[in-house]
């Protein structure tokens, strides 16, 4: 298929727009055969891998003897054969909803809004039917491959209309902590300028995956100090991460979407600066503060990833 992409897209094209609208119309229980139009140039490319047609080999499998049907440039398939493409999806949807539910914060739940083209499947709304508990109400709007489409307009003129989120990701700043031997990898350590070892490239934790996150609302601040006394800056370096409790920016599941440089006034390590992280929009509003003279500096992130 990568190779009928690149060498022929209208009918790559083509042939999945065949399978989006089986995969919406198809219902279990159907008795008639279902037609899917097949591009010469895919048996073209097939036989000039293989040395053989599409349809010999397809007509070789044990599994489609019989269920199988040819007509021209058309393939036809048993409601068994069509429906197979569709089962493994269907069951890992139901299968990652029942681990949604399963967490104590989802467990109160009764409402299931499916949305996007998939959502209009017969199949798919009859597996999540079957797979989740007799509670939950499930909702299918009209138009439901359009629905995203059309919350992102009304949300794009009314923002107020979503009161909170759940994070996507883990939200948190570069920091450094004191040194501790044994538990601190070596090549994470500075000796700052008054003789003291610290751990650089700390994971500073501001908002964890899945926490709620109200609308405007600001949520966990903190407070960070240089390392120096005479530092006259301290750059900030924002990260999310797909683990709860990442230890270190350096971790793989670590992404850098951005930084913030504040300017300090005076000397000493014991000039603190604030950093807010205000969340609910599409985009990511940071505050740093420095607290000696309530002088702001800010930056606007990228929240959606």
């Amino acid at each position: 298929m990568a190779d009928l992409e690149a060498t022929q897209t209208a009918d790559y094209i083509d042939i999945f727009r065949s399978f989006e609208i089986i995969k919406r119309k198809f219902s279990p229980g159907m008795q008639d055969k279902v037609t899917i139009k097949v591009p010469s140039a895919l048996n073209d490319i097939f036989k000039a891998k293989h040395g053989k047609d599409l349809k010999v080999h397809i007509n070789s499998m044990a599994e489609y003897k019989g269920k199988v049907t040819w007509m021209g440039d058309k393939i036809r398939l048993e409601p068994a054969v069509a429906e197979s493409f569709f089962k493994d999806a269907c069951e890992k949807a139901a299968s990652h909803l029942k681990n949604l539910f399963s967490k104590s914060e989802l467990r109160d739940v009764k409402t299931i809004l499916m949305v996007r083209g998939f959502a209009e499947s017969v199949l798919l709304q009859r597996v999540i039917k079957d797979e989740t508990s007799l509670d939950k109400k499930i909702i299918i709007p009209n138009d439901a491959g359009l629905a995203i489409l059309k919350g992102a307009v009304v949300f794009g003129h009314n923002p107020l209309i979503i009161k909170e989120r759940r994070s996507r990701y883990t939200y948190g700043v570069g920091t450094s902590i004191l040194f501790k031997k044994g538990t601190h990898p070596e090549a994470n350590k500075i000796t700052g300028n008054d003789g003291k070892e610290y751990c650089t490239n700390i994971f500073g934790k501001h908002v964890e995956i899945g926490q709620e996150l109200v609308f405007g609302q600001n949520n966990v601040v903190k407070s960070y100090t240089p390392v120096n006394a005479d530092q006259t800056q301290i750059g900030f370096r924002f990260f999310t991460s797909t683990d709860k409790d990442p230890m270190y920016v350096t971790d793989p599941n670590c992404t850098d979407i951005g930084n913030l440089t504040v300017d300090l006034a005076g000397s000493g390590t014991d000039r603190s600066v604030k950093v807010n992280m205000i969340f609910g929009d599409t985009e990511l509003h940071v505050e740093a503060v420095e607290v000696a003279n309530g002088k702001k500096s800010k930056c606007v992130l990228n929240f959606l990833g």
